[in-house]
């Protein structure tokens, strides 16, 4: 999924007539996150702990990229946040320009309960939010709410559940009133130091 997910925001960028990119998740979640259950199985398949290592590092590397991915592309990325942003959903959500959400909608890093460290979206959290808050959300697993997502400055707005999309699409609209050639320096300005530290 990471693959096609990189892949589709190529094709999205490089199609002149998209000026805005909107990411949400299908079903009830945004994206809670890698599959553990077949992060085990895989484990366990393999004979070899190092092959297993190499793996879950390629696999990390991969997600690394389409977080840079994300924040190197020069047109607006609008999350519709239609619930559970978790793990590397959070990143996400952290590597996305504008967010919008629905009340059901919540934030979190649960890594450090799982075993795991989130060592790309740490940077990314630290980032967008200020140190205390990402040492909060990054060491207690601590899952928010919509309401306090917004409060921290994760989520810019919360919506009706059924009105995300088409809030997102306002967004995307407003974003494209904008000089291309404008947007796109604004985002290099604010996205270039980032990713040296993902």
């Amino acid at each position: 999924m990471v693959h096609q997910l990189t892949e589709a925001f190529d094709d999205l960028y490089r199609e002149k007539r998209v000026r805005a990119i909107i990411l949400t998740g299908a079903g009830e979640s945004f994206c809670s996150g890698p599959d553990l259950e077949e992060i085990s199985d895989s484990s366990q398949q393999r004979a070899d702990w190092a092959d297993s290592e190499d793996r879950w590092g390629e696999d990390a590397a991969d997600y690394r990229d389409l977080l840079l991915r994300m924040l190197e592309l020069t047109k607006p990325i609008i999350a519709a946040v239609n619930g559970p942003a978790l793990s590397s959903g959070a990143g996400l959500v952290m590597a996305s320009d504008i967010v919008v959400a629905a009340p059901e909608a919540t934030f979190g890093l649960p890594d450090p309960r799982r075993g795991l460290v989130a060592g790309v979206v740490a940077p990314l959290v630290c980032h967008r939010l200020s140190a205390g808050h990402a040492a909060r959300l990054l060491l207690s697993s601590a899952t928010v709410s919509s309401q306090e997502a917004v409060r921290l400055g994760i989520f810019h707005e919360v919506v009706a559940s059924d009105k995300v999309w088409a809030r997102a699409v306002e967004i995307a609209r407003e974003c494209a009133e904008g000089a291309p050639e404008a947007l796109q320096l604004t985002k290099r300005l604010l996205n270039e130091t980032i990713g040296e530290q993902l």
